[in-house]
């Protein structure tokens, strides 16, 4: 599994496709591509969608935390231990759900494995500079 305190975007090596007109526009020395390592990107959501579900609904095994997440958030008990075992992404409504039942910063503290908010606000920032150029 991937490390899930990285960051799971790689710099593209390839020459990079420009995604919109205004890429010419770009300050000089700003990337134009950012490429997702989707692999990486798919084992972090998946294994922090699991913790989450963990904590919102705290039980003695998965197959009781996924009874009750099953009564929560309307899903079949069978998907909800498919997203606990990491086999399946967990949509965004459901996430949604949990924030809900949770609080939207429990929710960010599971997905951001106990970084800071002012940690979190930092590297949003630094990535605003490094596209703006600023």
């Amino acid at each position: 599994m991937g490390d899930l305190r990285s960051f799971p975007f790689q710099r593209s090596a390839a020459r990079a496709e420009k995604s919109c007109a205004d890429a010419a526009h770009l300050p000089r020395g700003v990337e134009e591509s950012c490429a997702v390592n989707r692999v990486s990107l798919q084992e972090v959501s998946r294994q922090r969608a699991a913790n989450l579900l963990r904590q919102a609904f705290p039980a003695a095994s998965d197959r009781a935390t996924a009874r009750a997440a099953h009564h929560f958030l309307g899903y079949s008990e069978r998907q909800v231990l498919n997203w606990l075992s990491c086999e399946h992404s967990m949509p965004f409504d459901a996430v949604f759900a949990i924030g809900c039942k949770v609080g939207v910063f429990a929710v960010m503290e599971v997905m951001t494995e106990g970084q800071s908010r002012v940690s979190v606000l930092n590297m949003i920032a630094r990535g605003v500079r490094r596209v703006t150029g600023n």
